[in-house]
């Protein structure tokens, strides 16, 4: 996207569990890049639940909050 510019990011405290054909996956991720030409800095608490589907691995339900910055 025009003005849209996302770092690669890397998952502290990660949490991973996997229960047959479903899984978690969670911890704190750090998103910094640009939007509209303004630097971002952020810190997202996140949970990912994903299940299992033909063969394939996909997202059923994510949520995210903000998480103080260390």
């Amino acid at each position: 996207a025009p003005g849209y510019k996302l770092e690669p990011f890397v998952i502290e405290e990660k949490v991973e569990k996997v229960m047959g054909d479903a899984a978690i996956l969670g911890g704190v991720a750090r998103a910094k890049g640009t939007s509209g030409g303004e630097a971002y800095d952020v810190r997202l608490r996140f949970i990912d639940v994903w299940e299992k589907r033909d063969g394939r691995w996909v997202v059923v339900f994510s949520q995210a909050t903000r998480a103080p910055k260390s």
